[in-house]
């Protein structure tokens, strides 16, 4: 009996850089069983990441597609963009459609258009919620509680890297969908086992900024 054809999943991304979101997503995708999942990742412009991507053999578009961020630009501006966002999300849906793509898997909490031309295709949208949605600094255009009752309403799953994610990214009616899953790190070159001995000094090594409340 012939082995199923592997499922496909569209991973929508907000950037093409290399920063920790991106990175964790590179590892989930580095460990995908191909036998059982074939992946395809959308990004919004050409950047550092697609070398990754490619390297890992992910087929990738390029498409901007509509955020939760709020837009700075003039009101001729911001209707522009609402006339090209809403042509995007019809393309992603017909790729969805044409690709024959079984799960949408949006990655961090800003990309709105992978939700909604989900929706029009009538495929399953899992959203992956890195940030928390209280920080000060994410400018939201639709604001924090109407941008979790979004998050919820548009998926059918919620993944959350951390406890305190789920408290502040997801809305009441979608906590009995979300699921902590923490991030996967990539495997690291064995070394010797040394005693530690105090004082210790403990370093950070990522992204250092005010959104991150490193303090």
């Amino acid at each position: 009996m012939p082995s199923p054809a592997p499922r496909r999943i569209l991973y929508v991304l907000n950037s093409p850089s290399t920063g920790g979101a991106n990175r964790s997503l590179s590892v989930l995708l580095a460990g995908l069983d191909r036998r059982r999942f074939a992946p395809l990742a959308v990004v919004p412009k050409a950047g550092p990441l697609l070398d990754r991507l490619r390297d890992l053999d992910v087929p990738v578009r390029i498409l901007p597609l509509p955020g939760l961020g709020r837009l700075r630009a003039s009101f001729t501006g911001k209707v522009k963009a609402a006339v090209r966002n809403g042509r995007n999300v019809l393309r992603l849906a017909r790729l969805i459609r044409k690709e024959n793509v079984d799960l949408v898997h949006t990655n961090t909490i800003f990309p709105l258009g992978g939700a909604l031309a989900a929706r029009m295709a009538s495929v399953p949208h899992i959203w992956h919620l890195r940030e928390g949605i209280d920080t000060p600094e994410y400018d939201l255009r639709f604001g924090r509680a109407t941008s979790r009752r979004l998050i919820g309403g548009l998926s059918d799953a919620l993944i959350c890297i951390s406890r305190y994610v789920q408290q502040v990214s997801v809305s009441s009616t979608a906590l009995n969908r979300s699921h902590v899953v923490y991030n996967a790190l990539e495997e690291l070159p064995d070394t010797e086992t040394r005693e530690i001995r105090p004082p210790i000094t403990i370093g950070c090594v990522g992204l250092i900024g005010r959104k991150k409340r490193t303090r």
